[in-house]
């Protein structure tokens, strides 16, 4: 399947099987949210990616000419739609996991010049807008205090449509996506880099997460399992054996 933009690989998604898993995510980290268990057929990835899309442009005017960071953890369902958010939109995602290291966001220039964040720690000292995600599930509100004039993902989202319709097509030579890690360094993806397929079709267990990763396993029409925290051998085995996933 060649594609063109992150939002082209949701509709053929959609077109192909609406209803099949493409997420699926299991929280194992120790905390009030271990064991929760979301799965994300392409249709419904897709109301996510369209309201997360429509806040980031209504509310921040995010564009093919913005940058957002994206300091979630990298095995999780909402970095998911959070990253395809911002590509649906033809902007640049500059992604920093969430856990790695201690957390922090490291302070590279292109982190400090973004246009948003869009962080799940509300500590997070940076000068541009802020969008604060919460980890949990079924969250309906963040539980520790917001910076000032940032947004609450957890209440706001809802009310943003879940109809999307692309405005800007990101050029296949511009940046998609720079990954950062703590030390500063980064790795750079372009459009077409990001939607190449990396796998053929089918269950893709991915073992070290990235966003790259994920849109690369989109692309060709496969699906993921993600895996937040760690597990026993034996345990993972039959996780994977019960999603009946490879991995990748």
């Amino acid at each position: 399947m060649t594609t063109r933009t992150p939002w082209q690989v949701l509709e053929h998604l959609v077109a192909t099987d609406q209803t099949a898993p493409r997420v699926t995510f299991y929280e194992r980290t120790p905390g009030p949210t271990q064991g929760e268990r979301i799965e994300l057929s392409a249709k419904v990835l897709t109301n996510w990616v369209s309201k997360a899309a429509n806040l980031l442009n209504e509310e921040l005017d995010v564009d093919a000419s913005s940058s957002v960071i994206v300091h979630l953890p990298a095995a999780h369902w909402r970095t998911a739609y959070c990253c395809l958010a911002v590509w649906s939109l033809g902007a640049q995602a500059v992604f920093v996991d969430a856990d790695d290291d201690d957390g922090a966001l490291p302070s590279a220039p292109i982190v400090r010049e973004a246009d948003v964040l869009v962080t799940s720690n509300p500590a997070d000292e940076v000068d541009s807008d802020i969008v604060v995600v919460t980890l949990a599930m079924l969250a309906r509100r963040s539980s520790a205090p917001l910076p000032t004039d940032a947004i609450d993902e957890a209440q706001e989202l809802s009310t943003f449509g879940d109809v999307f319709t692309p405005f800007d097509v990101p050029a296949s030579t511009a940046a998609a996506l720079t990954v950062v890690t703590g030390a500063g360094d980064e790795r750079q993806t372009s459009y077409a880099d990001l939607t190449t397929p990396l796998t053929d079709a089918g269950r893709h267990f991915l073992a070290s997460p990235s966003p790259e990763l994920l849109a690369g396993v989109l692309a060709g029409g496969g699906s993921v399992v993600l895996v937040r925290g760690d597990m026993e051998a034996a345990d993972l085995a039959r996780l994977l054996e019960q999603e009946s996933a490879q991995p990748r």
